[in-house]
């Protein structure tokens, strides 16, 4: 899976996942540490999105940790799922 931010917009940036694209407000960077596993910061603090079949499981199983929500875990359906939830965090 592909992220590429686009910071050619004046007030936002956009990713684009996989031909989805998400407004991001809130993530400054993300990017891909070895298939399945992500990480990068969003309002400073730092998270991981991790899943998929790439990291063992099946391809609607991902996880978000965020320094910014402590000890917590969310659940996601897809990339672009964990990348939303960050945002409306």
């Amino acid at each position: 899976m592909t992220v590429l931010i686009k910071e050619n917009y004046p007030t936002f940036k956009i990713a684009q996942v996989n031909g989805r694209q998400v407004i991001l407000h809130r993530i400054d960077e993300i990017s891909l540490d070895r298939p399945g596993f992500y990480s990068g910061t969003a309002n400073e603090a730092k998270f991981e999105i991790f899943g998929g079949k790439h990291a063992g499981g099946s391809s609607r199983e991902w996880f978000v940790q965020w320094d910014a929500l402590g000890d917590f875990h969310m659940d996601a359906t897809s990339l672009t799922d964990a990348i939303n939830l960050i945002e409306a965090a």
